[in-house]
């Protein structure tokens, strides 16, 4: 028999495969940099221009990852939120690599943690799922991780970024 894939089918195959990708890249770069923050040199908080060869992997791979990111955004249509994000942090993660800020980078990059879950929830949606048990479930861990690395980590690492850039300029 015919063992193609409908266009559907290739649609649905390809979505899936940029969720899985994307998680993979997460999930990687995200558990890494915790490592990097539990165990961070000296000055790396402190001083603008320390170098951490670790954090430029990560922004190495950060940014290939959102060059991808930009093109899959315009390719599958995933609307201007999604390329505004790509295209931002593919500046702020190849603009690290100067080095710069690479404590703060590292911060960044576990923001990341909340996209399989992100995923996760909308292929559920996309399965016809979003009405159940799983979906809820999703969501509430979605807003968890979301939450806690993004708002609760995320926002002192933010406001103590802008205290350096503010002390710096003078």
């Amino acid at each position: 028999g015919d063992t193609s894939l409908s266009s559907l089918e290739q649609s649905i195959a390809g979505t899936l495969a940029t969720r899985i990708g994307s998680s993979v890249f997460a999930c990687i770069t995200g558990f890494f940099c915790i490592s990097i923050l539990m165990t961070p040199s000296p000055t790396l908080e402190t001083d603008l221009y320390e170098l951490d060869r670790r954090v430029q992997v990560m922004l190495a791979v950060a940014s290939g990852f959102f060059m991808w990111d930009i093109f899959i955004c315009v390719w599958e249509s995933w609307g201007a939120f999604f390329l505004l994000h790509g295209i931002a942090a593919w500046c702020v993660f190849t603009g690290g690599m100067r080095p710069f800020l690479n404590g703060t980078a590292a911060v960044v990059i576990t923001y990341e943690l909340s996209t399989p879950f992100m995923h996760l929830r909308r292929a559920i949606i996309e399965l016809g799922y979003g009405h159940t048990t799983a979906k809820t479930v999703a969501d509430l861990v979605f807003f968890a991780v979301f939450f806690f690395i993004r708002i609760v980590r995320g926002l002192p690492a933010n406001y103590f970024w802008a205290l350096r850039m503010i002390d710096a300029l003078q």
